[in-house]
């Protein structure tokens, strides 16, 4: 003489679920596309990205790259920019102004300095990053020479191991020919 109470069984095993689940600490993730980045663009600004092997020339491909992602951009993210080559030169901080974005990379022009120092511009790149609560991208616009820190062996590993440790990704655009500079 059982009774066949199946919804009174069914709510009982799921709240003991639920108790073993909120007793075990779990925790449910869900993907999905948001974006909670702050983000620095380092540009390169050494003379090897005056090379007219990418029309007008790799600057000016790599500010028009720059622009277009500032152009994509949610309006709930910050962006800074920042230009290197022997030296690195903070433009802008942290802000979430498109306009303003877009005129300090319009303004950007070849470094009197020489040399490209990379592992400086994530060093500062990080460091600007560190005090933000959201997730830290660094978008890396070079076309790839590592002039200056040479010395020092290892000096682009040694500045990725720094990003890594205050948990910045680092995402970098190449900008050239494969046949080089003409």
């Amino acid at each position: 003489l059982m009774t066949r109470n199946v919804a009174v069984l069914v709510i009982r095993v799921l709240v003991v679920v639920c108790v073993i689940f909120a007793a075990s600490g779990t925790v449910l993730w869900h993907d999905g596309e948001v974006n909670e980045n702050d983000f620095i663009i380092a540009l390169d600004v050494s003379a090897s990205m005056t090379a007219q092997d990418i029309l007008p020339t790799r600057l000016d491909a790599a500010k028009q790259a720059a622009i277009d992602f500032i152009d994509s951009m949610k309006s709930s993210s910050d962006i800074g920019i920042v230009s290197f080559a022997g030296t690195v030169f903070i433009d802008s901080s942290l802000i979430n102004n498109k306009d303003s974005l877009r005129k300090t990379i319009e303004n950007i022009q070849v470094a009197r300095t020489g040399g490209t120092d990379i592992g400086g511009a994530i060093i500062t790149s990080t460091n600007l990053l560190i005090a933000s609560d959201k997730g830290k991208v660094i978008i890396l616009i070079t076309d790839g020479s590592n002039t200056l820190g040479a010395f020092m062996e290892n000096s682009v590993q040694s500045a990725i191991d720094y990003a890594n440790k205050n948990h910045v990704i680092i995402h970098t655009i190449g900008i050239g020919s494969e046949s080089g500079p003409i």
